[in-house]
């Protein structure tokens, strides 16, 4: 199945945030006073591959190809598993796969990684930037966004584990509300949770230390 280019029926990104931003001055009254229209609902196409054989370099890049890029570093099988497992027991799906532009988005994300993710899994602090700089994900609710994005920190954060002299934070991810966050901050635990009981039985590679995670906000800090 071909990767989707949501952003061609838009005319390209910036049609895409036109649709979701446009003026104030776009639309009936009631639209221009919050200056943003709902963005249109996409017809969300899945993969043939569930979420734990998708996380596979060898299968990512067979989707890669049809996008002209390829993922060069390896991925942690867990971080599939993971999400699926949740999937399953949250949703009901029995083997719950990814969107088309779920996957697009990863391997786009990982594939501008591919540097920066070598030097952290040689155990080497990266110098570089990313390239591209920026890989945004424009959908609608109840879409996938984060399963697309907290795959891609899960991944940054197990990559950074293999820099044993690198005790700092690894990612953040900022919220504009917080109930936002409360409610991603919950799949992230159930995920770390299946990812931690891994690490503790030496099933992943190179990494001997659970992940953590913690929240930073006006009302509390964890």
């Amino acid at each position: 199945m071909a990767l989707e280019h949501r952003a061609r029926s838009y005319g390209g990104i910036d049609g895409m945030f036109q649709a979701a931003y446009p003026r104030r001055s776009y639309g009936p009254p009631h639209w221009q006073s919050y200056g943003y229209i709902p963005y249109p609902q996409p017809q969300l196409d899945n993969i043939h591959e569930c979420w734990s054989d998708f996380w596979s370099r060898s299968v990512m890049n067979r989707y890669a190809q049809q996008i002209g890029l390829t993922v060069r570093t390896e991925v942690d099988a867990i971080i599939g598993r993971a999400i699926e497992n949740r999937l399953r027991i949250t949703h009901g799906i029995r083997s719950p796969s990814p969107y088309t532009h779920q996957a697009e988005f990863i391997i786009r994300a990982l594939s501008s990684l591919d540097d920066i993710r070598s030097k952290l899994r040689r155990g080497r602090l990266p110098t570089n930037h990313p390239s591209p700089s920026v890989v945004a994900l424009v959908t609608s609710t109840s879409s996938g966004k984060t399963e697309a994005f907290e795959t891609i920190a899960l991944q940054l954060v197990l990559d950074a584990k293999r820099v044993r002299s690198y005790h700092s934070t690894k990612v953040i991810i900022v919220y504009p509300m917080i109930a936002f966050m409360i409610e991603h901050f919950r799949r992230f635990i159930r995920d770390i949770l299946f990812i931690n009981e891994e690490i503790r039985r030496g099933r992943i590679k190179d990494v001997t230390t659970p992940i953590t995670i913690g929240v930073l906000s006006v009302s509390y800090t964890h």
